[in-house]
């Protein structure tokens, strides 16, 4: 029995701007770097695992910031295994239109690109078919795929597109494909792109996203790699291998109850102890209610906190509020006072419990006005 064998990628964004690393001066240039780095990584891999094919499931490159450059570097990857046959679908970030430089470059003879309509190449050495289609556009609302149907079914069918299965996204206009239509076509196999977190097997064992093989973001945490998959007439095998050292990380630290800006310091680099990792990436949300003094000193607790991190590429937002001693307030003759006493009475005279949450909401977010505190939420 003959297993083709096959490395899948998918949402790769050549170029992108890394621009959630743009306060950590020098990063997002250094993730560039690392990024076509990767790429060569991949071909390694593919090499490695001595496959037929590779499948770019779209959004090889970002059409608007792409350069020459960069895609005489991902030829020069491609031609360098003249022996694996590359096939790549046009996704919504990368489509094929006229200014595109899958319709103006001359790639290397082993890159097969998809159009806007459905076709097949056939490896006939193999008894294989590779079908694919890519975006024509920006946006792509229509399925190029409904009722499709393969027209060998002896031979092992292949579907290389990107597109929004069963509305996984949950936007509009991704070129949404249904899973009954991929039911009922004959396909052995279907790489998916568009969905950037590997997804595992879908449609019945015949398919999945492998997400994006580089971590692009804080939204994409977790690890990033490729699929290494074999297919023949019998079954379907897939492996997921992760390729990226990197992870996005956001960590969210309670700090209520620090009575002093050293201590809020001491709570935030605890609770960060034996939990940063060089090769990682940190957005840390700092959030609590803490004595308002607290909150004047945040400076000295940001210094502690910022010298005893330094050499990791970390990000802290302090989302902290004051906490408010409500009797004590009403003690007082000011205006303040006077808005307390109030809303303390309609508080405790009203009988319905969310009537008095959103009661007590008011009475928090006042004084913060009065206080010249901008608060968007509690």
């Amino acid at each position: 029995m003959k297993w083709f064998r096959f490395l899948h990628t998918a949402d790769l964004h050549i170029d992108i701007p890394f621009s959630s690393l743009a306060c950590l001066d020098g990063t997002a240039a250094e993730r560039r770097v690392e990024h076509r780095l990767l790429i060569k990584k991949m071909i390694q891999k593919a090499e490695d695992e001595e496959v037929d094919a590779i499948f770019i499931s779209g959004d090889l490159f970002e059409h608007e910031y792409v350069s020459r450059a960069s895609i005489l570097f991902l030829n020069e990857c491609f031609s360098s295994v003249p022996h694996i046959s590359i096939f790549i679908s046009p996704g919504n970030h990368d489509p094929y239109v006229k200014n595109s430089y899958y319709c103006s470059y001359e790639w290397a003879e082993n890159v097969y690109i998809f159009d806007t309509q459905v076709r097949g190449i056939y490896l006939d050495h193999l008894n294989v078919c590779v079908y694919g289609v890519g975006f024509n556009d920006f946006l792509m609302f229509d399925s190029k795929l409904k009722g499709f149907r393969v027209e060998d079914e002896s031979k092992i069918n292949i579907l290389v597109t990107h597109g929004d299965l069963n509305n996984m996204s949950g936007g509009q206009g991704y070129h949404r494909i249904s899973s009954v239509d991929l039911e009922s076509s004959g396909l052995d196999y279907i790489a998916l792109g568009h969905i950037h977190k590997y997804t595992g097997s879908l449609v019945k064992g015949k398919a999945c996203y492998p997400g994006s093989p580089v971590a692009l973001g804080f939204d994409e945490p977790g690890p990033h790699g490729v699929v290494i998959g074999e297919v023949s007439k019998k079954g379907i095998h897939l492996e997921f291998k992760p390729i990226d050292k990197r992870q996005y990380v956001t960590l969210n630290i309670d700090v209520t109850g620090c009575q002093s800006s050293q201590s809020m310091a001491s709570h935030i680099l605890e609770a960060l102890n034996a939990r940063l990792d060089y090769n990682n990436y940190y957005r840390i949300v700092v959030k609590g209610m803490v004595e308002s003094q607290v909150i004047e000193d945040i400076e000295v607790s940001k210094k502690i906190v910022e010298e005893a991190v330094k050499g990791f590429a970390v990000m802290i937002r302090y989302e902290v509020l004051p906490q408010y001693d409500y009797e004590d307030m009403a003690l007082g003759n000011d205006l303040k006072a006077l808005f307390v006493k109030k809303m303390l009475a309609s508080i405790n005279s009203e009988n319905d419990q969310a009537e008095k949450k959103r009661l007590r909401k008011a009475l928090y977010f006042g004084i913060c006005a009065l206080e010249g505190r901008r608060v968007t939420s509690l």
